[in-house]
């Protein structure tokens, strides 16, 4: 009689060999699951700022101009109920104020930025405040609460909107991104943009002063840090004060996105710009009537 026996199992070499390829299969799959998710990440966030873009234009329409704050979008984004409770000075401190800072609408939110823990509302999405700097204060050459005849350049050609990191206003944290830093020099004379856009994206972002700010921590409210960034520095680049001083500083769009940001043009569309796009050219689109010959390209 034949004798039999009993089927073997695995031996320990054959099962290290399959959890080997398991592994090396998990490690290949892994970087392409992670980058379908950041695309549907990316596409979403183009779709908020699509959604922002059809809103501003019906503005237009009723008022033939880019509206100065996101709160007047509100109707538009069918957030009638908020828009009629909103208070319009939403720095006071009342109930209404505080409650309004804190209402957070997905529409003014990108899920590629994953942002600090412990805030409430904000936005990803600024408005375009221009290019340059006064002694007073910022150059009002930008499109939000532009009129549209001031347009010189072309809606097509002129920033509307884009991205940013937003921030927690922790001095603490150090993100060339996320955190808001100081220059250490003073310089506010027209001439001296180029010197203090140096200065600050030269900012070693471990020793720079921080300062106590934000980018998008509050949607309801104008002004840089708030709903407004301005193209002195290019996409990605730093954020800073210019040596403390808020509307000379350098408020920059940027993303979480690889390689560039979302931005809505004030003729309604929506591209991803390189942030390999040269300054020159970035500048000429974060003004209105510059006079500037635009030529760049998108992927």
């Amino acid at each position: 009689m034949r004798r039999q026996t009993a089927p073997m199992g695995f031996t320990v070499i054959e099962l290290l060999v399959v959890i080997a390829v398991i592994g090396l299969l998990m490690a290949l799959l892994l970087p392409a699951v992670q980058a379908a998710r950041e695309a549907a990440r990316r596409a979403q966030c183009a779709g908020n700022l699509h959604q922002i873009g059809v809103a501003i234009n019906n503005h237009i329409i009723r008022a033939e101009a880019v509206p100065s704050q996101f709160w007047w979008l509100l109707k538009d984004l069918e957030q009638t109920s908020l828009a009629d409770d909103f208070p319009h000075d939403t720095s006071t401190s009342t109930p209404a104020g505080q409650t309004a800072r804190s209402t957070t609408l997905s529409v003014f939110l990108c899920p590629s930025d994953r942002a600090l823990a412990g805030l409430e509302g904000g936005t990803n999405y600024a408005g375009n405040g221009g290019v340059g700097f006064t002694n007073s204060g910022r150059e009002p050459n930008g499109a939000f609460g532009a009129a549209i005849n001031d347009f010189a350049d072309g809606l097509s050609n002129t920033a509307a909107v884009s991205e940013w990191v937003r921030g927690n206003g922790d001095p603490q944290v150090r993100d060339p991104k996320r955190s808001v830093f100081a220059t250490p020099n003073r310089l506010t004379d027209p001439t001296d943009l180029g010197r203090f856009g140096s200065e600050c994206h030269g900012l070693d972002p471990r020793l720079a002063r921080l300062e106590s700010l934000s980018k998008g921590l509050d949607w309801t409210r104008e002004g840089f840090g708030y709903s407004l960034y301005n193209h002195i520095l290019g996409i990605n680049d730093h954020t800073c004060t210019n040596a403390g001083l808020v509307e000379q500083g350098a408020w920059t769009a940027g993303s979480a996105h690889p390689s560039g940001a979302n931005t809505l043009f004030a003729d309604g569309h929506v591209a991803f710009v390189k942030d390999s796009i040269s300054l020159q050219t970035w500048r000429a689109l974060g003004t209105r009537n510059g006079g500037d010959i635009v030529s760049w390209e998108t992927p």
